[in-house]
């Protein structure tokens, strides 16, 4: 998703963007988010090989990069440290 502001475009990556690369291409259960902004991904039943596809597909997307160790993190923190990085949303 974009969103143009003043003159340039700004990618905006949201937690819903998050989640739904996590479901339609690392395979997690579309509920396994429900409430669960704020778990870790790896006490969700994520592993690195989903972080793998999430980094990819983000990479491909929008060209950020997710942050090392991100099975660690939770959806909202993903979303923070993307937002850090030049993402807003």
């Amino acid at each position: 998703m974009t969103d143009h502001q003043a003159g340039g475009t700004t990618t905006v990556v949201t937690a819903e963007e998050i989640e739904n690369v996590l479901i339609t291409s690392a395979g997690a259960a579309p509920d396994v988010f429900e409430g669960s902004r704020h778990v870790p991904l790896e006490e969700l039943g994520l592993d690195s090989l989903a972080v793998l596809e999430l980094e990819a597909v983000i990479a491909d997307r929008y060209g950020l990069k997710v942050p090392d160790g991100a099975v660690a993190l939770s959806v909202d923190q993903i979303v923070a440290e993307l937002q850090s990085a030049g993402a807003v949303g």
